[in-house]
């Protein structure tokens, strides 16, 4: 496979292994059991190499192990284009320095500025979902528990909004918590990290015994 370009996930193969996946933030995935690719090259789609654009890759937000601030924040190829972006500088230093009310602030201009992309408006509602997931989950990260009130007005938002919208996060396991809706509280219950290193290690495990089984049929043969 191309080291760059644009692609697909591969269907039933890639699209099957993307929706199995319990896993978080940027990681490989095995490859599917009938030996296709995750992903396959879109030969539908043109690729002008006249286009000129800037790319601001904030996937480093995502990895364990990762300086945020040396590889985002400070990186002089990110900050020769942030200025180019409304909202966008605002967005990320409020981000890092964990001042959720400005974040909010300067995450509403720039999802305006995102409708306006002839293509990343196409994945709106996906970008405006992470994206809360990230913060949400790292206001969380510091507190064992913390009252609903209290959250709101770290985010400048109200209790009325800020319930029901964590609640679609904790429903879907975006979110370890839960909602003691008596007291007003939430509190986390973070998964145990061995305990998913354990089960990632059984299920590769399987699947690595699957595979030498299908090849020793095949060299039997």
């Amino acid at each position: 496979m191309s080291s760059h370009g644009i692609f697909h996930l591969s269907n039933p193969g890639g699209v099957s292994i993307i929706r199995n996946c319990q896993q978080r933030g940027f990681h490989p995935h095995e490859e599917p059991s009938d030996g296709t690719p995750v992903y396959e090259h879109c030969s539908h789609v043109f690729m002008n190499p006249k286009i000129k654009f800037d790319v601001v890759d904030l996937r480093y937000c995502f990895q364990a192990g990762v300086s945020l601030k040396q590889k985002v924040v400070d990186a002089p190829e990110i900050l020769t284009v942030i200025g180019k972006i409304p909202h966008l500088s605002k967005f990320l230093n409020s981000l890092y320095n964990c001042q959720y009310k400005s974040f909010f602030l300067a995450f509403a201009g720039l999802t305006e500025q995102i409708k306006l992309d002839r293509y990343l408006h196409l994945r709106f509602r996906f970008y405006m979902r992470e994206v809360r997931t990230v913060v949400y989950s790292q206001f969380l990260e510091s507190h064992k528990s913390v009252t609903i009130e209290a959250m709101a007005k770290a985010f400048g938002v109200t209790v009325e909004f800020i319930d029901p919208e964590l609640s679609r996060f904790i429903a879907v396991g975006k979110l370890h918590c839960k909602i003691d809706k008596v007291a007003g509280v939430l509190e986390t219950n973070r998964p145990d990290a061995k305990n998913a290193l354990y089960q990632a290690t059984i299920k590769h495990g399987d699947f690595l015994l699957n595979r030498i089984q299908e090849l020793s049929r095949v060299i039997d043969l």
